[in-house]
């Protein structure tokens, strides 16, 4: 594969993530409610929720300000790029694990958002420019 298309894909690799973690910060951020009442129906929505969802809403907006780095020069931020990759596939296997094993939530509410990171997470390994050092 040619590295401009290497790059490119990459790149919309990296758009999907920014986009991906935007939803979900602006989910946990502004409707954190409306999300916990939806993933545990019946449970109160206590202050302790509120603020596990405004620091998980935190730190994701933080991953999508490193998708926006890593995107604008992939090639340039290889070490960028390896812990988001390594981001990627954390929160996709201990989401996907979460989400089947210990909230049993149904396959479009939980596990496909999952599965989208790990393809993510795989996309991201496959598409690495390797052989190349950090400039």
């Amino acid at each position: 594969m040619k590295e401009s298309t290497r790059v490119m894909l990459l790149r919309v690799v990296l758009g999907v993530w920014m986009l991906y973690t935007v939803f979900f910060t602006v989910t946990l951020l502004f409707f954190a409610q409306a999300m916990f009442e939806s993933l545990v129906p019946g449970e109160r929505f206590t202050s302790a929720a509120e603020l596990l969802s405004l620091l998980a809403g935190t730190m994701t907006f933080t991953w999508a300000v490193a998708g926006w780095f890593a995107f604008r020069a992939p090639t340039q931020r290889l070490g960028l790029l390896k812990a988001l990759a390594a981001a990627m596939g954390i929160l996709g296997v201990v989401g996907l694990y979460a989400d089947t094993v210990l909230a049993k939530l149904p396959f479009e509410q939980g596990p496909l958002w999952d599965i989208l990171v790990l393809v993510l997470f795989a996309a991201t390994v496959a598409l690495y420019p390797r052989g190349q050092r950090e400039s």
